[in-house]
C-alpha cells in the first residue's frame, strides 16, 4: 500500500468512526435498552438491507450510463 492508499483509508476510517460514534450516540439517547425488545427490529433490518441494495444497483446503473467503469457483479443464474 502506498502513502496515498494508506491516507485514503485513514480517512474513510475517520469518516466512519466519526458518524458511527454520532449515529450511535442519538440511537442510545433515542432507544435504551436490549436491542431485540425494539419492536420490529427484524423488519428494520430487513428494510434497510433492501434499501442499501437498490441504492446500490441503481447507483451503479446510473455511473455506467455516464461511461463510468464500475466492475461486474456477480450474480447467481
Amino acid at each position: 500500500m502506498n502513502d496515498k492508499q494508506k491516507a485514503h483509508i485513514i480517512s474513510i476510517i475517520d469518516r466512519a468512526s466519526s458518524k458511527m460514534h454520532t449515529k450511535y450516540k442519538k440511537g442510545t439517547q433515542e432507544h435504551s435498552g436490549h436491542l431485540w425488545e425494539v419492536d420490529g427490529i427484524i423488519d428494520m433490518i430487513i428494510e434497510e438491507s433492501i434499501d442499501s441494495l437498490v441504492y446500490a444497483y441503481t447507483l451503479k446503473d446510473q455511473l455506467e450510463k455516464l461511461g463510468v467503469k464500475t466492475g461486474k457483479i456477480v450474480e447467481n443464474e
